[in-house]
């Protein structure tokens, strides 16, 4: 019927937008096209040199090249990319730097930026120069070395709610944080290191998430009082090294905190991670809590997901948190792997303090976890508002069968773990929650059985971070099972959502 021939040329169209390339020599044009754009691209260079000249050039934009060091910003200069303009800003081994007076960020992004090239942009100088760059918009980093002040409390980029952040590389230095990210934000490499004590007398985390989306594929951090602050949200890591070190006024590391802190706060929290190195020079290496009412905080939920990586402490604990057997409800933690070792690299024998959904688990003789610890009496039925987090009713299974991929093909390997994640999310997810899930590069579409563990977790719904798109399928609106439809594009997703 006119259903099923819709699904079959929706088919078709996936399959000859991703065919193999092997297309036949009529084609070549198109990359003669491309090199010519490429030449096109470099003739409309922009040369600046002065901040009056930047700010002109991003009004304008198009790729802009600094020919100089543009120094002593003041707060009045600050550049703005506006909105709906597209800069691609060479730094050319030159630097953007502030006077002693300034208060803000030399550059704050509106519009969609990408910053290349070796140089600087540096806000250290100023009273109160908070970072580097404010992102309101689109911003994509992919080297250069960015600064904040080291005595006040922004970070060397903000990347404001609703913003999109992509790092592929560069140095982030100096600031008592380096990424506060409040949007979305994706991490694939780069160097951040914090090194001020701010007086020693408060928590400032290297990488900060509080309320956003944030995903670590790869990254070294390091810092003075603690290395990934995951504080609302969602916080996502794949590998990285996440250390906490000494400062200069307390080198028996008094002050250095936890390479990894989850916690609620004011707003719900939830992190997972699947590889990396944490590492605290004097506390424990994870805490999972919240800010109490005892604190003058609002309590939210924190989770913590342990599923792989390696966990050193400074302490004779590895993890650490609020929860207690009188107060059982402030963080929650589940650990199925990992390898984990006290301050003497000895397997931990007391590895938590008291979490009541801790997952269960049991280390080796090198402090490994082998296989976690299942409940004995598996017959306690499951409910909507406890959800299943097994795998999945029969139709989804029959679905991944149908959808498991060639072992060979690594990237279809590493798409297809991650759908079969965002499927466990889905049934392990509260009624009411709205998940909020960065989609992997690997990804090219849906497989159908995410949409049919959605519809069947009628109370759940899902936000798709996608490239540079924001699909959001509400809870109850997940589309039902439909003949020979074994996956969702991105563009099928953005037309019914």
């Amino acid at each position: 019927d006119a259903a099923d021939l819709m699904n079959k040329l929706d088919e078709l169209e996936f399959f000859f937008a991703n065919r193999p390339v092997t297309a036949p020599e009529d084609v070549v044009t198109e990359s003669l096209n491309e090199a010519d754009t490429t030449e096109e691209k470099e003739a409309s260079v922009q040369e600046v040199k002065t901040v009056e000249e930047l700010q002109s050039a991003v009004e304008n934009g198009g790729y802009i090249k600094l020919t100089s060091n543009i120094e002593n910003i003041t707060t009045a200069q600050m550049v703005t990319i506006p909105s709906g303009k597209t800069v691609f800003l060479d730094l050319n081994g030159n630097n953007i730097t502030v006077n002693a007076d300034f208060v803000g960020r030399p550059i704050v992004n509106e519009g969609t930026l990408t910053v290349n090239g070796n140089g600087r942009i540096d806000s250290s100088n100023g009273n109160k120069g908070y970072g580097a760059i404010a992102n309101k918009g689109t911003l994509t980093v992919n080297s250069g070395t960015f600064a904040g002040n080291p005595q006040g409390n922004g970070a060397c980029i903000k990347n404001f709610e609703g913003a999109n952040l992509t790092i592929n590389g560069g140095i982030f230095e100096k600031a008592t944080g380096c990424l506060y990210n409040e949007g979305k934000a994706v991490i694939n490499g780069g160097s951040f290191t914090s090194t001020s004590c701010n007086g020693c007398g408060a928590y400032s985390y290297t990488i900060n998430n509080v309320g956003g989306d944030l995903t670590i594929y790869n990254a070294t951090v390091s810092g003075v009082h603690g290395a990934l602050a995951a504080a609302g949200g969602t916080t996502t890591v794949y590998s990285g090294t996440f250390e906490t070190k000494p400062c200069e006024k307390h080198p028996d590391g008094s002050t250095a905190f936890y390479a990894l802190y989850v916690s609620g706060n004011a707003d719900e929290s939830t992190c997972h991670i699947y590889g990396g190195t944490f590492k605290s020079a004097s506390k424990v290496a994870v805490y999972v809590g919240n800010n109490t009412p005892g604190d003058g905080g609002i309590c939210a939920e924190a989770t913590a997901y342990l599923h792989g990586g390696t966990f050193q402490s400074g302490t004779d604990k590895v993890i650490g948190g609020d929860a207690t057997s009188e107060n059982p409800t402030v963080g929650s933690l589940e650990i199925t792997g990992g390898n984990y070792t006290d301050k003497n690299g000895d397997r931990a024998e007391d590895v938590v303090n008291y979490f009541p959904s801790n997952g269960g688990y049991e280390l080796d003789e090198h402090g490994t976890v082998i296989a976690p610890n299942v409940p004995s009496d598996p017959s306690t039925p499951t409910t909507p508002s406890n959800p299943s987090t097994g795998t999945g009713s029969s139709t989804v299974q029959q679905m991944e069968e149908r959808e498991k991929p060639d072992p060979a093909d690594k990237k279809a390997v590493e798409a297809y773990n991650f759908w079969k994640e965002v499927k466990a999310k889905i049934r392990s997810a509260k009624d009411g929650k709205m998940l909020k899930i960065s989609v992997v590069q690997s990804a090219e579409y849906m497989p159908a059985s995410v949409m049919q563990t959605l519809y069947e977790r009628k109370n759940v719904g899902l936000t798709l971070y996608w490239n540079e798109n924001t699909i959001v399928i509400p809870a109850g609106k997940a589309m039902p099972k439909q003949p020979m439809k074994a996956y969702w594009t991105v563009k099928k997703l953005t037309e019914l959502y």
